[in-house]
């Protein structure tokens, strides 16, 4: 993250750390240490601390970063830019989801609405009225 001393990046997780908390998130889910073992100039080994995050804990450490480093602003970026196509693509699927709903209310309206069915009703009541009061006997024939 652009960082030469890594007691200078330790604040920065630190404070990453404090937002993950005041946020009610489990510190330990975020952010997990862990050791691993690098060589040293002798060609041995020793065990220096390191940590395992989360997509999460790194985009807490982006914005408690310093943004004037190249590797912040970078990541600063990416979240930002991340964060704007899940809203639009949550809103996408809200319309859709809506619009499905509002199709399917059009239809059961539809099969529930019998407007089209009483004009044709009464247009045949008046029809066979007109006819039943010119030939009276019909009615026997039904």
């Amino acid at each position: 993250m652009g960082y030469t001393k890594w007691d200078n990046f330790v604040k920065v997780i630190n404070k990453a750390k404090t937002s993950c908390e005041a946020g009610g998130n489990e510190i330990s889910d975020h952010f997990a240490d862990v050791g691993k073992m690098v060589k040293i100039g002798s060609g041995t080994k020793r065990e220096i601390n390191d940590i395992i995050l989360t997509r999460y804990a790194c985009y807490l450490i982006a914005q408690n970063g310093d943004p004037r480093k190249e590797e912040i602003a970078f990541a600063q970026n990416y979240f930002a830019i991340q964060t704007r196509k899940f809203e639009l693509i949550e809103k996408r699927i809200k319309d859709w989801e809506r619009l499905k709903a509002r199709q399917k209310l059009t239809l059961s309206e539809k099969e529930l609405s019998p407007e089209e069915d009483i004009k044709n009703l009464e247009r045949r009541v008046k029809s066979e009225t007109k006819k039943l009061g010119k030939n009276p006997d019909k009615l026997n024939k039904r």
